[in-house]
């Protein structure tokens, strides 16, 4: 069992996630301009729970990427059932701290490309997790800086209004973000939830674990908007926002 072989091997999911993994990186390792690929993400910090996680990966190219390149990457997967969400980025932008961040495109578990022409507001957050939890799938070992402060504060501050309505598993979002917000690194879901629950008022417990319960069994809780602004501002008044 070769390197990368053996990594995908020991992932915590199921067989058919490590199946379509070894497929995408055979596929890759015959395009010349890919530089590595990375997992971020729940499947990263051994928290991908399935039929609700998505496959997070980071694609690195060389700073030879071509309009070409982007449609062989694109070709690689096809046919794979794997919900992959991937943010594609140049080794040169993958290095520099600058918000927003210019990437090369995005990859969602729909299979639509879409662009960013202006620059990514939230590509920080996935660097940064690469930085703590990424794991090389090319055996080259890839791992970011971590981003500064000031700049991940940022992202956070811009993704914040979403978590309520654009994110599964809400409270539990909301939670990660007060969580990277008092410790200035990432975690996945159920850590934030549980961490949460030592920190938050008390009448906010039962919403919480109703998340945490729902994020287990793959499922989404049922909550009414009015309960999850009401957390949502003690999380805005707790970091300050």
């Amino acid at each position: 069992m070769n390197e990368s072989a053996a990594r995908i091997d020991a992932l915590r999911c199921i067989s058919s996630v490590k199946s379509d993994l070894l497929v995408l990186v055979k596929r890759l390792t015959n395009l010349t301009e890919i530089d590595d690929l990375m997992i971020i993400g729940s499947l990263a910090r051994n928290a991908f729970i399935t039929g609700t996680s998505d496959v997070d990966l980071m694609l690195i190219t060389s700073d030879s990427f071509s309009e070409q390149s982007s449609e062989q990457i694109a070709a690689t997967f096809y046919q794979l059932e794997t919900p992959f969400d991937v943010v594609v980025v140049s080794t040169d932008q993958l290095g520099e701290d600058v918000y927003p961040s210019q990437i090369m495109f995005l990859r969602k578990p729909d299979g639509s490309i879409i662009s960013k022409p202006a620059g990514s507001n939230d590509f920080l957050l996935s660097r940064q997790d690469a930085a703590e939890y990424g794991i090389s799938l090319l055996g080259k070992k890839t791992r970011p800086r971590p981003v500064p402060w000031c700049l991940l504060l940022q992202s956070l501050r811009y993704i914040f209004p979403f978590l309520c309505t654009h994110f599964k598993n809400p409270v539990l979002s909301l939670c990660r973000a007060m969580y990277t917000f008092e410790n200035k690194r990432g975690c996945s879901k159920p850590v934030g939830g549980e961490w949460s629950l030592g920190v938050v008022d008390d009448r906010f417990h039962a919403i919480i674990n109703r998340d945490l319960r729902a994020h287990k069994m793959a499922q989404k809780a049922s909550f009414q908007l009015e309960e999850l602004r009401t957390f949502e501002q003690h999380v805005r008044e707790h970091i300050g926002f």
